[in-house]
């Protein structure tokens, strides 16, 4: 097996070496190409480093002595697979939150979840990353200026806590961004905010105040995490209508790379698709996902459906659904808003339809994404039912035929 990327630890010693590896009762060749590695009481050890978001772990404790350039090795390769990942080539691959229940699937394809579980309170704001160094990435919410971390996919209360209280310690203010991401290549992910463009970053899961303080993307851009080169750290990124302008250290400046990928009203997202060791773009439109395994403008390399219109994902604040209003008289008049079917305004995105049934009457409610509610036009109508487009006879029961346009 080639392991062709390693998580960086304080104090590295780089070589490189050829070895023996035991997996599963299986004698293979192990070739490290210029692993990071670290000597420790008379051992060296080596992680696997495949991030980010649903990696999959694995340690080799080699036993090794070191004459000159030459490094015997002798490894166990652990097949503890993450219970999250798809196994050794797996990639990132997608996770909604609804309503304080997170699911999670294995693969990049249209499907229901592997992983479905509690955690955090509907109006959290979701987070995820590797928080304790195991190479597994886990949940986190983000609650006013708290942070709750978990070092599992299950259901259950925080492992790790933090507070921000003060002006000058803002790891969660509320009015801020959260980001997650490993800063300093440590192998730990830790908290970021975001306020306006300027970045404040901290390298452990404490509360406190910056490490990492500085200015990138404009005000209103929406800020994006990830390793875009591949070296184990996490930087900045902002996406602004739909160009991606990314940056390869965690300091003020340009972009290094620039592209266009999505359509301007996507739902930005970033991963390692192909577990190649680099993130790179995803949207979301609807519930359908584009993914795309190069930081260069082009088509998806992959598509699929997965979760509902309306799901939140990692990062975003859920929307608060606003109750319907009172129902008004009853009527079989066809009601019509001025202009239909060509109102101003920007166009509204369906993201969710629900009904309800009350005494004498049952409810139908349209929710859609934006400032200003659509055109429509509400009518009964006479049969036959036919569809939009192909003008082909739709067979419904019952005798009343209520159109919505």
């Amino acid at each position: 097996m080639e392991f062709a990327r390693a998580r960086r630890w304080k104090g590295p010693v780089p070589v490189v070496a050829t070895g023996v590896a035991v997996s599963q009762g299986d004698t293979e060749t192990l070739r490290f190409q210029s692993p990071i590695i670290q000597k420790e009481a008379g051992h060296l050890l080596f992680r696997r480093h495949v991030r980010h978001r649903f990696p999959v772990p694995l340690l080799a404790v080699i036993l090794a002595t070191l004459t000159g350039a030459s490094l015997l090795v002798g490894a166990v390769a652990s097949p503890a697979w993450s219970q999250w990942s798809g196994g050794p080539a797996a990639g990132d691959t997608p996770v909604v939150v609804r309503d304080g229940t997170w699911y999670l699937r294995k693969s990049n394809t249209t499907g229901s979840a592997d992983i479905t579980f509690r955690y955090g309170n509907a109006g959290d704001i979701p987070v995820m990353g590797d928080w304790n160094g195991d190479g597994v990435d886990t949940p986190g919410v983000v609650r006013g200026n708290e942070w709750y971390l978990r070092n599992s996919n299950t259901t259950g209360t925080a492992d790790l806590t933090f507070l921000v209280t003060t002006c000058c310690t803002i790891y969660g203010n509320a009015g801020y961004q959260p980001v997650v991401g490993d800063w300093n290549g440590d192998g730990t992910d830790t908290p970021g905010v975001v306020s306006g463009n300027t970045w404040f970053l901290r390298n452990s899961n404490t509360t406190g105040t910056a490490d990492l303080t500085f200015g990138y993307g404009n005000v209103g851009d929406r800020p994006v995490t990830g390793d875009w080169d591949g070296d184990g750290t996490d930087t900045p990124g902002v996406v602004r209508g739909h160009t991606w302008f990314l940056r390869n250290s965690n300091t003020t400046g340009t972009a290094d790379l620039t592209f266009g990928y999505g359509n301007v009203g996507d739902r930005p997202l970033v991963g390692d698709w192909d577990a190649d060791g680099f993130d790179t773009p995803g949207v979301v439109r609807g519930n359908t996902w584009y993914l795309r395994n190069a930081n260069s403008t082009g088509t998806a390399h992959v598509a699929f459906s997965y979760g509902n219109v309306g799901d939140t994902l990692l990062g975003e604040k859920p929307k608060q659904r606003q109750a319907a209003g009172p129902v008004g008289p009853a009527s079989t008049d066809t009601v019509e808003t001025g202009g239909f079917p060509f109102p101003e305004g920007d166009t509204a995105l369906l993201v969710d339809v629900r009904v309800g049934r009350h005494k004498g009457f049952e409810r139908i409610v349209l929710e859609f994404e934006g400032d200003d509610p659509p055109g429509y036009r509400v009518g009964y109508i006479d049969p036959p039912v036919r569809a939009d487009g192909s003008g082909h006879v739709v067979e419904l029961a019952g005798d009343a035929f209520l159109e919505v346009r």
